[in-house]
Order: C-alpha cells, then structure tokens, then sequence
C-alpha cells in the first residue's frame, strides 16, 4: 500500500528542480528559475498579510506590483478586443484610427491591477478630449480586461438617462457583440440597475463576464451597493472588477469641505468600490481640474493616485486649440492662432436672446433672432447642402443653440426659429440664393477646403440641393420637459436644429454639428469646456464647422486651449519620469473671471504666489476686430509722453536711432498708463489686475523711479520682394514724428493678429546707452546682468509705434502684412529687480499636493535624486508656496 499526503509548494518546486536541473545539466540556471517562482509566490501570498509580515513588507510588496508591467497587449487567444477591432474596421473607424484605439487601451490596461493577484486595487484617471470618442477607448479597455481575466465591469455613466441608454447601447453593440453566452448584463437599454439575484453565482462563473451600466443616481448606487454587499467576501475578491466612471469630474468628487462629510455619489462610489476588494477604478473625462483636486492624503477617497493617462489627440480631431488656437506653453515658443471657424455675437444680438435671471421676468420673455443667429441658420443650411453634393445625403447635420440653462426660454427660442425656417421657405427663391452665395463665397474664402484635402465647390454646385435641405430641417428643444427628445436611432438621416441646455452641454453627442450659437456663459473651466459640443470628429466636412460665440467667450476658450495644454504637459511629465500624481501633485494655472472648478470641489488646493521681479513682458498679440481697444491705447501712450513731459523731464536720444529714453518717471505715472492700457486677455502674464496689484505692492526705493523708451525705426524705407516699404510716422507726443516699426504678423486668418516678437533682446537695456560692440555675444541673462549692475534693476517701460500694414520684410511662407485699421501700441515691460526676501507676491496658479517649485526639481532631477523625490515627497498637506514667475517659465 502507498502512503499518500498533500505536499507543501516547497516540496513540490523542490522535486520539480530537482528533475530539471538532472534533465538539462544546469543546476545554477535552475536554482535561479526556481527563486524566481518562490518569489512570485511569496508576492501573491503576502498580498493576503500572511502571519508574520509586517506592514511595512506588506506595503511595500503591493506598491510593487502595483508598478508592475504585467499586460504588454492582446494575446490571439483573445475573443473580446478581436472581435471589436474587427467591428471598429468594418465600421466608420479608419484603420490609423483602430491602431490609435489599441495603442492607447493598451496603455490604460497596462495600468490597471494585475488581475491575477486577489486584494490589488489601483485608482487612475484617464483624460481624454471634448467629443473626441473616450467611449471608443474604454470600449477597448473594457475588451482587453475581460480578456485578461477582469470579471466584473461596472459604468458608471454620467448623470442623465439619455447618456445612461446611449452608453449602454453602445457598450451592448461594441464590446458585448453576439458573444451573449459569454457576457451577462445586469441592465439593459430601458433598465437601470434594480433586483438581481444569485449575484454570488455570477461573480463565481470564471468564464461568464458581467455588465452594469448604471447612472450617478444615489438609489440606483445604493442597491448596486447592497446588491455587493449580500455577496460573500470571498467571492467578490476572487472576481476582478473594473469601474469605469464616465463624465468622472460629474458628480463623483466630493463637494462636502469637512473631513467627516461626504457628498452622495462619492461616498456610495468610495464603498462600492471598498467592496470589489480587487481590481481598478479609472475615472474618465475631458476636464479632470475637479479630480486632480481631490485631496490625496484621504486613503479611500477618488484621487488618482497610483495614475494619470492623457489620451492622444486622435487624428482628425478639432479641440479647443484647432477652433480657438492657445498660448505658447513650456519650450514650444509659439502661439498657435487656429481655423477661422469663430463667428462673433455682438452685445446687442446676445441681450436680445439671453432671457434675464429673475424668473417672472424670463417667463414673459420673447427672444428674437437677431442678424448673427440668422446668419447662422443660414450657414448650417449652406453647410448641409454642400455636404450632399459631396456625397454625404446620408449623414446627420445638427446646429446647435444654447442661449440659456433655463427650460421655458428653450421653446420660445424654438418657436422663432421655426418662424424664420418659414420665412426663408417663402423667400423668393432669386433673392434667396444670391444672399446665400454672397455668404458661401466670403466664407469658402476664410476657411479653405483645401487646407484639409477637400476639393473646392462653387455655389453652384450646391444651388440644387437649397429648397429639399430647406424643407427639410426640423427644430428640436432637448431639455427635461421637451416631449420630442433629440434621436438619431430613427433610421432616418436627419437635419436639426437643437435648441437646449444642461443634457447638450455634457456627454449627449450631436450627430454631424455643423454650426453653434452659443451664449450660455459659465465661470468654471470644466463646465465651460463641457459645453463645447463643437469639438470632436468632422469627417469629409472639416471645413464647415462654424462657431458663433460672444468675444469674451472667445478669449476664455482660448485660455482655457493654453491651460489644457499645461496639464496635459505635466501629466507626461509625470509618465516619463515614473512619479504618480500621489507624489507630486498637480498645479494649474488661474484665470482673473474663471474659476478651475466649482468651488465645493476646490477645498483641498493651495495657491501659488509669483513675482514679476526682473521679468521681461511684452505685447506680441493684438485684436485687430477690437480697433477702438488699439486706438485708445495709443491715446494712453500720448498722455504717458504728455504727463512726463509736463513734469518737466526732456528725453534722451541719439541722431537717427529712432530712440528716445525718459529717465526717473515716477511709478505713478507708469501705474496711471498701466490702467488705461489693455493688453490681449490671451496674454495670461499681461493681466492688468495682475500686474497693477503688483505694482502697488512695491514700495521700495528701487520700484519708485522707471525709465520709458519709446522704440522707432532708424528707417523710413524698407526694401523688401515686393518693392519699397514706408511704415509712415506716428505722433505721440515727442519733439518729432516716430517712424513705426515694422512687425508683419503669423499667417493664421483670425482677427488677432500674432507678431510671435516686439521687443530684441538688446531692447532690455536700452536706457543704458551701450555701443552695439558693448552688447555683442551677450545673451538674457548676460543684459539682465547689466541692468542689475549699472542700473540697480530699475524698471523699464518700452512703447513700440507698430505700422498699420506691416509686410514681411523677409520672404516667408508663414507671415503676412498685419493688416490693422489703425497703427498699433506695443509694449515691453522690464520689471524692477526682485525686492528681496520680502518681495511682492501675486496668485497665479492653484495646486493641490506638493507645492508645484517641486516640478522644476523632477525636470532637472537625476536617476537618485528621482528615487529621493519619490519615496520622501508623498504628497501630504498644502502649503502656500512663493515661487518666482521666471522659475514657473510663464
């Protein structure tokens, strides 16, 4: 008879070594394979906290497999992501598109717990682009996971039932498919998450995987909760769970301030969450500034802390940067002006459809359709026509117009434009058509079909298709009363008109958008980006897209362009140097009418202070739509040169320099010219409240008298490929007429005007009178020196005198003339040196974690300092940091 027991793993890897190493010879390789498996083995058992581990071992071994690679991408035993890569193909996805999708997913699954260990969770975020398909990409994800051994998947999707069915569906087509027997859903399109039984049968089946499209709602929340909760410990930890938080900044975040309170969603997220015991939250959204907030040092709160993914701007895509163009930002250097797709509202259009607050006032008032909405409509019915006779008869055209958050106004913006959709219908068909050509050949011009491959029509390519695009169009009010919803499930091509609010500014897609009018304002930068169903994808109709928005709109989607970009900057900075948002914390900068996010959602930030000391500014873009901006600020320059010269002060200059220098201004008169000129809002550091409130600050002997230069051109002639240029003369008050200089601006065809440079960098340090040979080889920080030296770091005002119609002197592909109305003011700024220790501060970023002077210290960090950086600098508490303007590189 044989004696028969259970071996130990010990004995059983002992046995199994002991035949290899007699097999192949090679004891040493052997014995190496096997320490190796002990210690995968050790890894997976501690991650249970066997007797006698410490914390600290425990800790420290589940960080470690956090930050193990362990998906390197799909496998051909997959089912779920071939299945849907070959969907995707078939579909209207591209094959580069398709490639993107597997890249990035691939990416994000990389990141989420290896499923194989029970008891691992990991938190992350994962930022996508307005309207630019993030539900293709946690599509992919969610695919990859279950192929990967994730169990349970549960969506949260946002905080509508129409955004709750329409991502249901779209998940039931893209990752369930026809592979039915292999997928169980606890919801379908009409139904929300309610009873389910024998939740432990199905968390058990190791082959069945589980669907939940759930919305942000606290009773469908709280059942899935108790639903987890009936379900043994045991069971839930031995399934792998992945909770995908669609719209994560919505709702989510917790908008209590005290410690001890939570808001609703977060807290039934937080235990729901808690009781998966393994797998991943993954929160994803365009506008994270709500979740880079959440305070870090609460344990089981949503901060990402083990990750943060910026998705790739997709091929094809047009985000804010594309509409409204952006700032220069870190290293790049240059502006970026974007398509001449922006249309502006005029003050009296917008007042004339924006209903007032109070609500017995707005529920007796009747909008009108004032001549910027008109011209709207009749580009979105230019827009569709030109789309058939492109082939694209089958296709959605949407418009959409969103003057209000308030309900009842939407059905009598509604009944107008139904009113005007009639009268275009009865309009002589002769005087309707040469309207409408004058628009289509003023507009073709701005934003060519070229620029994006597509071949060029003329209007009477298009004429045909007027009258059937006409009868065509229907409005749609989409709001919680409106009985007749947006729906492009129909099965019929549609062209609409959708008039609404709060369920068209986030996460419902417009089939086809073609044009917006858009007046509902908001003062976050999340909510404000939400709104901007413009972005996205326009296949075979890039060049249609029009926006009409009021200029201060305008300007904040530009900031907001800039202030993306720096985000998105620090988040692959953080990627290339392995520090997780945990560590480091992120930093954002503010804006003077804007708010980073609600404020319930902003308890846990600090708030950067910066110094202009010794900074250099100057002006490089100007609103050339804006002409009484630039007129009145050259008036503001002639009363500079004539307050100066009434207090008695004659200026310096030097025969034919064009130069001229006033030395020892008082600071009051550069504080009074400062008030009256306005520099481009886009120009983020040249915020006058910025820069006035640093100037009232300084006290100190060496802020109180400034220099003013006044930079002309030493030639009145400019040859250039175009023959003989004369920049004329300008009057600002001197002994003499200044002759302009010249600053051609970047080809871009907006109405603001980037020159990308006013000031040479010798123009520091003018008013010192230096021969040219005195300034050869010296760079910045060489003038800066000097100026410290000879002039005790006085500050400096230049005014430039800018032609009307600067040319290009040199030939280039990229500049043209300037094009002004009027000669335009520039202007430099050279700060006075930094007063010292207790040098005058002014907010310009808002941070939440480490102080952000530690993102200067990861960039010029080494391999050990990294590692110091990491381990010593978890982000704890806030503390108020100074650092200096220059240092932040703005």
């Amino acid at each position: 008879m044989i004696e028969m027991r259970q071996r130990s793993f010990g004995e059983s890897v002992k046995d199994a070594a002991d035949w290899a190493a007699r097999l192949i010879g090679n004891r040493t390789l052997i014995d190496a394979a096997v320490d190796q498996i002990r210690d995968e083995a050790k890894r997976l058992q501690l991650l249970k906290v066997p007797a006698g581990v410490s914390d600290l071992e425990y800790r420290a071994l589940q960080d470690e497999a956090r930050r193990a690679h362990w998906y390197t991408g799909p496998s051909e035993m997959d089912r779920n992501w071939p299945a849907l890569r070959s969907q995707m193909l078939s579909g209207s996805f591209t094959a580069g598109a398709v490639d993107s999708i597997d890249a990035a997913s691939t990416k994000v699954v990389g990141q989420l717990a290896d499923p194989g260990i029970r008891a691992l969770s990991k938190k992350g975020l994962v930022v996508g682009h307005v309207q630019s398909g993030k539900t293709a990409n946690y599509a992919a994800v969610l695919a990859k996971a279950a192929d990967s051994g994730y169990r349970l998947f549960i969506v949260l999707a946002g905080v509508h039932n129409a955004l709750r069915s329409q991502t249901q569906a779209r998940l039931d087509r893209d990752v369930i498919g026809d592979r039915t027997s292999q997928w169980y859903r606890l919801t379908d399109v009409d139904h929300d998450f309610g009873v389910v039984s024998d939740g432990a049968g199905l968390l058990s089946a190791r082959e069945l995987r589980n669907l939940i499209v759930i919305k942000k709602n606290a009773a469908r929340l709280k059942r899935l909760r108790d639903w987890l909760k009936d379900i043994p410990e045991g069971v839930r930890e031995r399934c792998p769970a992945v909770i995908i938080d669609d719209e994560a900044d919505q709702a989510s975040p917790n908008t209590k301030a005290a410690r001890d309170e939570l808001s609703a969603i977060n807290d039934l997220t937080r235990e729901i969450f808690d009781l998966l015991k393994s797998g991943v939250y993954v929160g994803y959204t365009a506008t994270p500034f709500a979740n880079v907030f959440i305070d870090p040092t609460v344990a089981d709160d949503l901060f990402p802390e083990n990750f943060i993914i910026d998705l790739p701007r997709p091929d094809g895509y047009f985000g804010a940067e594309e509409v409204f163009g952006r700032g220069s930002v870190g290293e790049d250097g240059d502006d970026l002006g974007g398509h001449d797709m922006v249309r502006r509202i005029p003050e009296t259009d917008a007042a004339s459809c924006r209903p007032p607050s109070k609500k017995e006032d707005r529920e007796a008032f009747h909008p009108d359709v004032p001549s910027s909405l008109r011209s709207a409509v009749l580009w979105f019915v230019l827009s569709i026509a030109i789309r058939r006779s492109r082939g694209q008869s089958n296709r959605h055209s949407s418009m959409l117009v969103h003057t209000s958050q308030y309900v009842a106004p939407h059905f009598s913006m509604a009944a107008k434009l139904e009113e005007l959709l009639h009268e275009l219908r009865l309009t002589d068909p002769g005087q309707l058509q040469t309207e409408l050509a004058e628009i289509w050949d003023s507009e073709s011009l701005r934003v060519p079909s070229s620029d994006f491959g597509i071949e060029h029509a003329g209007f009477g390519e298009l004429v045909g298709h007027i009258d059937s695009v006409l009868e065509g169009i229907r409005v749609v009010v989409d709001n919680g009363q409106s009985m007749d919803r947006l729906d492009y499930t129909t099965g019929e091509t549609q062209s609409v008109i959708a008039v609404g609010g709060s369920t068209l500014s986030r996460g419902l897609t417009l089939e086809g958008l073609v044009v917006s009018y858009f007046l509902r304002t908001s003062r976050t930068y999340d909510t404000l980006l939400q709104m901007g169903r413009w972005f996205g994808f326009r296949g075979g109709y890039q060049d249609l897209p029009r926006i009409w928005v009021t200029d201060e709109m305008r300007e904040q989607f530009r900031f907001l362009a800039t202030i993306e970009e720096e985000l998105r900057q620090d988040i692959r900075r953080f990627e290339i140097e392995g520090v997780t948002p945990r560590q480091l914390g992120m930093r954002i900068r503010q804006h003077p009418l804007l708010a980073v996010t609600a404020a319930s959602k902003m308890h846990n930030v600090g708030k950067v202070a910066v110094s202009y000391g010794g900074v250099r500014l100057q002006t490089f873009r100007f609103d050339l739509d804006n002409q009484d901006r630039l007129l009145a600020n050259v008036d503001a320059g002639r009363d500079l040169i004539s307050a100066i010269a009434g207090d008695g002060a004659t200026p310096d200059t030097v025969e034919g320099s064009g130069r001229w220098v006033y030395r020892d201004v008082p600071i009051d008169r550069i504080f009074t010219f400062l008030q009256s000129y306005e520099a481009d809002p886009s120009q983020a550091p040249l915020r006058r409240e910025l820069v006035l409130e640093y100037l009232s600050g300084r006290t100190d002997d060496r802020a109180a008298l400034w220099n003013v230069a006044i930079i002309g051109s030493s030639k009145a002639e400019h040859n250039y490929a175009g023959g003989i240029y004369r920049p004329g003369t300008s009057s600002l008050g001197l002994p003499h007429e200044v002759t302009n200089v010249v600053r051609s601006r970047l080809t871009s065809g907006t109405g603001v005007a980037n020159i990308k440079a006013l000031m040479s960098t010798r123009d520091r340090v003018v008013d010192l009178g230096l021969e040219p040979s005195e300034l050869k080889d010296k760079d910045d920080s060489d003038l800066q020196a000097l100026r410290r030296t000879n002039m005790d770091g006085r500050g400096l005002l230049l005014l430039y005198p800018i032609a009307k119609d600067s040319v290009p002197l040199r030939s280039s592909t990229n500049r043209e003339a300037l094009g002004s109305t009027h000669d335009v003011l520039g202007v430099g700024i050279v700060f006075p040196e930094a007063a010292g220790p207790a040098e005058q501060m002014v907010e310009e970023h808002v941070y939440v974690g480490l102080p952000p002077d530690l993102f200067e210290q990861v960039e010029e960090a080494d391999d050990e300092e990294l590692e110091r950086l990491r381990t010593d600098n978890e982000a704890s508490s806030n503390v108020d940091a100074s650092v200096r303007l220059g240092e932040l590189g703005k």
